[in-house]
């Protein structure tokens, strides 16, 4: 098999990782908050790959350098836009949050070009601007925005900067991949890091209002935090093995996934005009992409 055929695969997969993990996410969300719910996912993913390091990390040519860009991304992703999109929810809404949040690829590939030097073509550009508007199809919830959530223009950066994150930290890793070509390397030290973010933002927050934890929530989240880190670690081999302008798109694909799930073991998705049109132009847009 190709490189360009297993990094097609693994973004796949990935995208299915993180579906699962957002579906397994909305039945945690009923008996922890988002925040509570990092402080338990994170730091257990964290110690699953410290456990496994020494047997993972053996004889793989470590370098100071790709640590160093790791951990950069580790300060921000997945920790610091998971709090954003937190916020952003609370702020606009979940139609507005995930609507511009699914804008990543094009800063993605747009970094890609620009920093990596790769060859951006029509079909890559068709195919990531079809994803991003079927996605943006299926995200759109007519519902009003929750009280008391504001409405200021520049509430709109945090989503917008949740998927600037997005993008430019995987443009970031593929820089890092190109030292040190470890996927559980950079799992592990971003997932480290963003440990450290998740534990300071709560120990902040707690002190206004405290955490409230409860036994079914932690399990729910561990169960989130085992898919959201399986996720990473294929995003991140998919990464070392493509182009970010190919894997990307693939990744970004994943609420298509996650509304299938959901209407299959939730049974709660009832599939209308809209979301049957957002459906068509994500899958059309990712055999596009994997065509390529």
């Amino acid at each position: 098999m190709s490189l360009e055929a297993q990094s097609t695969l693994l973004a796949l997969a990935s995208a299915l990782g993180f579906a699962s993990a957002t579906v397994a996410n909305r039945v945690a969300l009923r008996h922890m908050t988002t925040l509570a719910g990092a402080t338990v996912s994170i730091p257990a993913v964290t110690t699953v790959l410290w456990l496994l390091a020494p047997w993972w990390l053996r004889d793989t040519g470590a370098h100071l350098d790709a640590v160093a860009v790791f951990a950069a991304i580790g300060l921000l992703f997945p920790a610091t836009v998971t709090l954003m999109i937190y916020e952003s929810n609370a702020r606009l809404g979940p139609t507005t949050t995930a609507t511009v949040s699914s804008t990543a690829p094009l800063f993605a590939f747009s970094a890609a070009v620009l920093f990596l030097g790769e060859v951006l073509s029509l079909s890559v550009t068709v195919a990531t601007v079809m994803i991003v508007a079927g996605i943006a199809m299926l995200s759109w919830n007519a519902r009003p925005m929750p009280r008391g959530g504001a409405s200021r223009p520049r509430d709109l950066l945090l989503p917008t900067g949740a998927a600037v994150v997005r993008g430019a930290s995987q443009v970031a890793m593929k820089f890092g991949l190109a030292l040190w070509p470890s996927a559980y390397a950079a799992t592990l030290v971003g997932y480290t890091v963003s440990t450290m973010v998740v534990l300071l933002a709560s120990r902040l927050a707690g002190r206004r209002h405290p955490l409230s934890y409860t036994r079914r929530g932690i399990v729910a989240f561990l169960v989130v935090g085992a898919f959201n880190g399986s996720a990473m670690f294929l995003m991140y081999a998919a990464l070392a093995h493509g182009e970010v302008v190919r894997v990307a798109p693939i990744v970004a694909s994943y609420p298509l996934l996650t509304l299938l799930l959901s209407a299959l073991f939730l049974r709660e998705e009832r599939f209308t005009h809209r979301q049957l049109g957002g459906i068509a132009l994500t899958v059309a847009g990712v055999a596009l992409c994997v065509q390529r």
